[in-house]
C-alpha cells in the first residue's frame, strides 16, 4: 500500500470533516495507507466521547489520524503559525513514515 498524508485544516469531528474528508478516507484506507492530520476546534478536544470514538474509528480503518489543536489566536498570526506546525509535520511524517504522496485541502 502507497504511505499517503493527508491534510485538512478543518477537524475530523466537524460536519465538513466528517461528510468531506472522513467519508472520502474511509473509501481509501482499503488501498492506502493513510495518516491523516487535522486542526481541531477546543470544543470538540473536550468532547472526549467523540474524540475517542473517532480514534477507534479511524484506528479499525487503518487510518493514523494525527489530531491537532486549532488556535485561533492571536488573529493575525495565527493562521500562518498553523501552517509552519503543518509543514513541520508533513517534514516529519514523510521522513519516517516514507510518504510517497500527500493531498492536502484547505
Amino acid at each position: 500500500m502507497t504511505p499517503t498524508l493527508y491534510l485538512s485544516r478543518n477537524g475530523l469531528l466537524e460536519p465538513l470533516g466528517q461528510s468531506q474528508v472522513f467519508a472520502y478516507l474511509r473509501d481509501l484506507a482499503h488501498d492506502y495507507q493513510i495518516t491523516l492530520i487535522t486542526y481541531e476546534k477546543k470544543e470538540d478536544w473536550i468532547d472526549t466521547a467523540r474524540m475517542a470514538a473517532m480514534r477507534a474509528e479511524c484506528r479499525r480503518l487503518g487510518i493514523r489520524w494525527l489530531p491537532q489543536r486549532f488556535q485561533p489566536h492571536p488573529k493575525v498570526i495565527a493562521p500562518a503559525l498553523s501552517m509552519l506546525r503543518m509543514a513541520w509535520l508533513v517534514y516529519r511524517e514523510v521522513r519516517a513514515q516514507g510518504v510517497q504522496l500527500i493531498h492536502a485541502r484547505s
